[in-house]
């Protein structure tokens, strides 16, 4: 089992994506980031190969949580992955991700 870290650009992330949610429903807000969270760590932690790579150079990989991509990159060791960033798939048509 890997270990699974979360960024702050991740957390960030997350804190936007509950705000965004809660102007129309402030539960299903924290509910949903819970969800969100907890699904990403579990896959991640348990088949962290399972996910194709996203960026080959930077070995970052992407796991898709309904319209979220959530970017991971796991150590050289392969005992620890780091949650990178987690963005709304409709988000990202004009976007780069070089900044991961």
């Amino acid at each position: 089992m890997v270990e699974v870290h979360i960024s702050r650009k991740a957390r960030k992330d997350l804190d936007i994506i509950k705000e965004y949610i809660a102007q129309d429903n402030p539960q299903r807000a924290e509910n949903f980031s819970v969800e969100l969270l907890t699904g990403s760590i579990n896959i991640i932690s348990e088949f962290p190969l399972s996910c194709p790579l996203y960026n080959e150079p930077q070995k970052i990989r992407r796991y898709v949580f309904e319209r979220y991509n959530v970017y991971y990159r796991l150590s050289s060791d392969g005992k620890r992955a780091e949650i990178l960033h987690i963005l709304n798939s409709s988000l990202l048509k004009n976007m780069t991700l070089k900044g991961l």
